[in-house]
């Protein structure tokens, strides 16, 4: 998953070591709480925490704060913290904070990230309560789900340039998982025409990145709506999956 040269999107940094070797990410804001870190070795870092969490230390696991880490080995946090945690308070506000915790992959080996740190500017805001309409298939099915119909809606960035696009499941999931979607990232190489550069399904209390198994298409009407249709391939719980869908929002 890389992001081109010569688009341009709302980005942080994250600096991390996983596993032992040190590693830089290029942040964003995740509408559904908190920052992802991605690296074009297709390595990814997911801090979540809550839109009012307080500034200062906090233990992963509590306070609506978790980490997952994605690559060759994924898996999410099992302990660590979230420390020296700020969130600013101007228009132009910047989030920032550090983080440690192990995480235990599918085949229960353990996954040490140490010495990590994010800067991340928090304009454009998430913007939780949008509208619109989404579904997208699984072949094969996941956990009995033939697929995914959203029920809730969000993007961060603003109506004129929104940043990435979230759309998931919440009700009526089935095979024990409590939610179903995907987060799509947007560059542009110009205002009017966005690319989707990054993908991650947000299954059951993971975020797993997704490979883009077609450009896809886009139809943006700048302050009004987005439409994409989008094709991707994950892996989950050691098993590949595709998923084929669509999503409007109305921004």
């Amino acid at each position: 998953m890389t992001t081109s040269e010569n688009a341009t999107h709302d980005q942080g940094y994250m600096s991390a070591t996983i596993d032992g070797k040190p590693t830089s990410l290029t942040t964003t804001i995740d509408p559904s709480g908190g920052v992802i870190g991605i690296n074009d070795r297709s390595q990814f870092v997911y801090i979540g925490f809550p839109e009012d969490l307080a500034d200062g230390n906090h233990d992963i696991g509590e306070h609506g704060v978790s980490a997952y880490v994605g690559g060759d080995h994924s898996g999410a946090a099992v302990g660590g913290k979230l420390k020296d945690f700020k969130r600013g308070e101007s228009d132009r506000a910047i989030i920032q904070g550090k983080f440690e915790f192990t995480a235990v992959d599918e085949n229960d080996h353990d996954i040490e990230v140490k010495d990590g740190a994010f800067s991340v500017s928090a304009t454009p805001a998430a913007k939780a309560d949008a509208s619109g309409v989404a579904s997208a298939t699984f072949d094969p099915e996941l956990a009995t789900n033939a697929g995914f119909v959203a029920d809730h809606f969000s993007y961060s960035g603003t109506p004129d340039k929104p940043g990435s696009v979230w759309v998931r499941q919440d009700e009526n999931v089935q095979g024990g998982l409590n939610s179903l979607g995907v987060l799509l990232t947007l560059a542009y190489h110009d205002p009017a025409n966005p690319t989707v550069v990054d993908a991650f399904m947000t299954l059951h209390q993971s975020v797993v990145p997704a490979t883009l198994l077609s450009p896809g298409t886009v139809n943006f009407t700048p302050g009004r709506n987005i439409d994409i249709q989008f094709e991707v391939g994950f892996s989950y719980l050691g098993r590949s999956y595709k998923s084929k869908g669509s999503l409007t929002l109305d921004l």
